[in-house]
């Protein structure tokens, strides 16, 4: 299969070829490795026609050219649909979305299927993968997915299965910089961050003691996420400095930032949040609650 990752251009509810389906598969996982955004797929099939049950070829054929405009008129903005090419039925992509998100989107075409007379009668089968997984090829993810809808074929009524097996992510890099010139506030912070533990995150953590000396390094201009805690009031460049100096750069999103000082007056505080500050750490602190704040923030970084 053709890798190229440029995106194709979709033509609003109509079907597009699964070759350029491909295309849009790898465009978005690649973009997805940055994000770190679910996406999943849909499996789709009218129940029974394997088994040509009671209908003849022409009806079955009906049935199938009326799924297909139904669900080619049923599409959100985002999705993006396909015939299976070596199996009847078809594929479609929720970008940006998890297994419930799917679940959500087969009852809802499901109900407006009931309300249109000539779905009425047509009942049909899918299965669910989520993938967060960006190792994941889509050679093993679409044999998983029709493997899963051809079990369900057979239930009765409208039924889905979903396949967990792309549901984990890989493991990732989080780096951490204590960018903070008190030697015991900056090991206390260190030796804090090195017992968070979040599954599917490995953390790198490094310490510096003046803004200069983080930013004369080469630590932080790597993709991986990176949590910089950072004292407010550093020798040679402050907190703020680092602050514009960082947002300032591209890709900047990947910095979540936090400034450790004394209470500030309010006006200071709104001018670090807009300047792109995402919370402070107020001494005194209670060492215990930090931890589970930031261990929570790490955590959202998945969901």
């Amino acid at each position: 299969m053709n890798s190229t990752i440029n995106p194709p251009i979709v033509q609003h509810s109509k079907l597009v070829e699964f070759q350029e389906f491909f295309r849009f598969f790898n465009f978005i996982s690649n973009n997805n490795k940055r994000t770190k955004s679910p996406l999943t797929l849909i499996f789709i099939n009218i129940k029974n026609t394997s088994q040509k049950s009671n209908l003849n070829t022409s009806k079955i054929e009906m049935q199938y050219e009326n799924t297909n405009q139904f669900l080619s008129d049923t599409l959100r903005g985002s999705d993006i649909l396909t015939k299976l090419p070596d199996y009847e039925g078809w594929l479609i992509m929720l970008p940006n979305s998890k297994e419930l998100e799917g679940i959500y989107y087969l009852n809802r075409i499901n109900k407006a299927r009931e309300e249109v007379l000539i779905m009425q009668e047509i009942k049909w089968c899918s299965s669910i993968v989520e993938i967060n997984n960006t190792q994941a090829s889509f050679e093993e993810i679409y044999i998983d997915g029709t493997n899963a809808l051809k079990e369900v074929l057979a239930e009765e009524a409208f039924s889905y299965k979903a396949v967990a097996k792309y549901q984990i992510p890989e493991s990732d890099t989080l780096k951490v910089s204590i960018i903070e010139n008190d030697q015991i506030t900056n090991n206390i912070f260190h030796e804090m961050m090195g017992k968070i533990d979040v599954e599917n995150f490995e953390l790198d953590i490094r310490s510096f003691f003046d803004g200069q000396s983080f930013l004369d390094s080469s630590w932080y201009h790597s993709d991986h996420m990176h949590l910089i805690l950072m004292n407010y009031a550093l020798p040679k460049k402050n907190g703020l400095q680092l602050l514009h100096e960082l947002r300032s750069m591209p890709n900047n999103g990947k910095y979540i930032i936090y400034i450790i000082s004394k209470q500030q007056a309010p006006e200071d505080m709104i001018y670090a949040y807009e300047s792109g500050v995402d919370g402070f750490i107020i001494k005194p602190f209670n060492l215990s609650v930090v931890r589970a704040e930031l261990k929570q923030m790490i955590k959202r970084i998945r969901i």
